[in-house]
């Protein structure tokens, strides 16, 4: 295969479905790029066609069609290293992969005709009225073998990410994915953070939930270390001013080794698309997610008794 920089530069707005990936691009042993069964929203992948990169890079699209304003890239390091194409749902019609439920899609490739590798939207089509502290996320991926689909697609496997704070006030969502070649499930958090010298929280880590100890703090000035080998995955939001970089994912200390597994890299990469959806709709505020967690449980106490 010739050498990347001897090609001639990449059309990020240039819709085409990715080659297939082999272990000259990168590591060796990755999959190449398949898709399953044809659904009525399109194919559904059964592994991404090339690995994330240890950091990722949400951008906008600058250019004059309809499809710029509903969908945004996912790029490398380099932000002309095209690499997955995301799909806003803006449920404004019934229908299609997620129906009319506000969401996202991610799809194996960098266009929007590419096979869906994943997807997350809001529990309930009404999430975004400013009177509905729903905010419980549906996300989506392909089902494994023998695993039930999902109400919402038959074809796609639903994990629920629930809202709650700690008990330092922290605001931190919760969701649970199979890892490794077992595919045992475990559960991962992602939680707010602050760096210090910013004046607002600049983002979320990823923590791994039943590897940590019963001293170690669930938030607050752990939450705050650099090198903490406990943080998984970072996500941080662009400055206020910048209108092209959306926001940046990094992989961490055993996030980065494959041990976890890709089926949690997609779903570290789902959970935090849908974060920032939830931060750019207002949803991840302290007070929005403690009535959140005060209605799921008044939800909870209340089918208890029926």
């Amino acid at each position: 295969m010739a050498d990347e920089k001897s090609q001639a530069p990449h059309d990020p707005d240039r819709e085409q479905n990715p080659p297939p990936y082999s272990a000259g691009q990168g590591e060796e042993g990755l999959p190449e790029y398949s898709a399953g069964e044809s659904t009525s929203s399109g194919e559904i992948a059964t592994s991404i066609y090339r690995p994330f990169p240890k950091v990722i890079q949400g951008t906008s699209r600058w250019a004059m069609n309809m499809e710029a304003f509903t969908t945004f890239k996912l790029c490398g390091e380099d932000e002309n290293d095209f690499l997955y194409m995301v799909e806003l749902n803006l449920g404004l019609k019934s229908g299609g992969l997620i129906d009319d439920r506000p969401g996202l899609i991610l799809h194996n490739g960098t266009s929007v005709q590419a096979p869906v590798l994943a997807a997350a939207c809001y529990e309930s089509v009404d999430s975004l009225s400013f009177v509905d502290f729903n905010i419980q996320s549906i996300i989506l991926l392909p089902k494994l073998p023998d695993q039930p689909g999902g109400s919402i697609n038959k074809d796609l496997a639903e994990y629920r990410m629930l809202p709650r704070m700690t008990p330092d006030k922290t605001v931190a969502l919760r969701f649970s994915v199979e890892t490794g070649e077992k595919a045992r499930r475990e559960e991962f958090e992602w939680r707010k953070c602050r760096d210090k010298g910013l004046i607002r929280p600049s983002g979320f880590k990823l923590y791994r939930v039943s590897s940590e100890s019963a001293t170690q703090p669930i938030g607050g000035e752990s939450s705050r270390q650099k090198d903490d080998p406990n943080v998984l995955a970072v996500i941080t939001w662009s400055r206020a001013f910048s209108t092209k970089m959306l926001f940046k994912i990094e992989f961490k200390a055993d996030g980065l080794t494959g041990v976890l597994g890709e089926r949690w890299s997609v779903a570290v990469v789902i959970t935090a698309l849908k974060m920032w959806m939830l931060r750019l709709h207002g949803k991840l505020t302290k007070t929005g997610v403690k009535l959140a967690e005060q209605i799921h449980k008044a939800i909870e106490e209340e089918e208890a008794r029926a």
